[in-house]
């Protein structure tokens, strides 16, 4: 919480043979408390992304222009400074470029912008 994450990764500690990790932990964490301690996490992560999604909403973001977007091919992905995808309505001429978009909506970690201040 007092780092203020927005995103991460996280994954339940598994043992690697031949570690210093595995021969100086004393015993294996219980499967239920390693779950348990995953699900608070990602639960915190969860609230934080949703908690700055919101502020976003409304901000003007520069993009790098990457291509197609996965889920909808007539719309395009461009990542952000902070490496947030943002999917946004434009055309083949916009490929490769650095552009500023409004974010429209957030899902915490997509972001939707609107191009029609590019003209």
């Amino acid at each position: 919480e007092q780092v203020d994450f927005d995103n991460g990764f996280i994954f339940r500690y598994s043992p690697r043979e031949g570690t210093r990790a595995t021969q100086e932990t004393g015993g294996e964490v219980p499967e239920k408390v390693k779950e348990e301690r995953n699900q608070e996490l990602l639960g915190l992560l969860t609230r934080r992304a949703e908690e700055k999604a919101k502020q976003r909403v409304g901000s003007l973001v520069e993009i790098l222009v990457e291509g197609p977007s996965k889920t909808r091919e007539s719309r395009l992905t461009g990542r952000s400074r902070q490496n947030r995808p943002v999917v946004f309505s434009g055309g083949e001429r916009h490929l490769g470029q650095l552009l500023t978009v409004r974010i429209t909506e957030s899902t915490g970690f997509t972001d939707y912008g609107d191009p029609s201040i590019l003209g």
